[in-house]
């Protein structure tokens, strides 16, 4: 997963059953881990999209992102995970403050990919 050009772009596709969440997500290439400078979350999380508000992609991943206020749905994730073979991350993530609520594998789809599910 070497990368060394930035400004530049991961996308990730987060699974639970059906649940599917896309991370199209600006990253600094100059330092790893690279930290997480901006993206946005669609998929199957509710009233997407989500803003992506940082965090870190590198042998750990942590993504946080946040929305506004809507009835019935939290206003922030939290998703974190170790990398696995190949290219995936398993962990956990949750809402709302909590990263431990549901466990996900996370698909890591490539970088400055010409489109991002």
């Amino acid at each position: 997963m070497a990368l060394t050009v930035s400004p530049a772009t991961a996308c990730l596709q987060l699974h639970l059953g059906s649940t599917v969440f896309n991370f199209n997500m600006a990253i600094n290439a100059d330092v790893y881990p690279y930290p997480i400078t901006g993206g946005s979350i669609t998929g199957s999380i509710c009233q997407a999209p989500w803003t992506v508000t940082g965090g870190s992609l590198g042998n750990g991943l942590v993504i946080h992102g946040q929305r506004t206020p809507v009835s019935g749905c939290a206003t922030t994730i939290a998703v974190v995970g170790n990398y696995n073979n190949p290219s995936s991350y398993l962990g956990t993530y949750g809402f709302d403050g909590s990263s431990t609520m549901f466990d996900h594998h996370t698909l890591f789809l490539g970088y400055d990919r010409p489109s991002c599910p």
